[in-house]
């Protein structure tokens, strides 16, 4: 089972930066084969002509969105979409006045067995509010067996290394430290994934240029017991779709 998260800025749309990128993100994508997919700043798919055109290339049938609040930063509604292979046969929101954007949970029934896969996108700038998004999408996740959570946390992991400069982000690790009390930190075990995602050479509507990892694959102790490989995508493809990389898990059978 291949897994991929990805941040694909603003839904790929034009806005301000030059160019519609819908194309080029389903091209990247589509070279990966996923079985899951975990899409953050999925802005302008609720138009199901958008949706509809991601399940038809990539061959995947089933799909959730989040309808998180408007970000008063830019009126935009920053979606989470997960698409899947495999039936989806619950779906849980996490949103509301406490979280900036939150999380969009499934329940899938892929070949092996059912897990829950949490897509979140944490605070863009508070690791205090970050902390406490994740304590509450975790302290309310459907109950399961096997646990994925994924997706751009917008917060760096002890296991890099970093310079102590708050000039572009705190040097705090609030966020992953919570994690790594229940789950695995699947990126870190492979030296390809164990590097930054973020920022591309793609203008953004940022101004940051220390490069983190701030995207990841996070299992429960049996799932990522079963990872086989883990990887960030950095070809010239994904330089050119979005501002954040894709990160891969593949994970084997039981």
């Amino acid at each position: 089972m291949r897994v991929v998260t990805y941040n694909i800025l603003s839904g790929g749309q034009a806005r301000d930066f030059g160019v519609d990128r819908l194309e080029a993100i389903l091209d990247v994508i589509a070279s990966l084969g996923p079985d899951v997919l975990a899409l953050q700043e999925a802005n302008g798919f609720k138009a199901p002509t958008i949706i509809e055109s991601f399940k038809r290339r990539l061959g995947l049938e089933y799909h959730a969105i989040s309808t998180p609040a408007v970000y008063a930063g830019d009126g935009e509604v920053y979606n989470l979409v997960t698409l899947s292979r495999f039936p989806i046969t619950k779906t849980c929101q996490h949103a509301g006045p406490h979280y900036e954007t939150g999380g969009l949970e499934t329940l899938i029934e892929t070949p092996s067995c059912q897990i829950s896969f949490c897509n979140i996108h944490l605070h863009s700038s508070d690791e205090s509010a970050r902390a406490a998004e994740i304590d509450a999408i975790l302290g309310n996740r459907e109950p399961a067996n096997h646990h994925i959570v994924l997706g751009d946390f917008n917060a760096i992991s002890r296991l890099d290394v970093y310079s102590d400069d708050a000039s572009e982000f705190e040097l705090r690790f609030d966020v992953t430290d919570r994690l790594a009390r229940d789950f695995v930190d699947v990126g870190a075990r492979f030296k390809a994934s164990h590097v930054p995602t973020h920022p591309s050479r793609l203008p953004a509507d940022h101004t940051r240029k220390l490069h983190r990892r701030i995207d990841y694959v996070f299992g429960s102790e049996g799932i990522a017991a079963r990872a086989q490989d883990a990887f960030v995508v950095k070809t010239d493809e994904a330089h050119a779709a979005s501002d954040h990389f894709p990160v891969v898990a593949d994970f084997g059978d039981e």
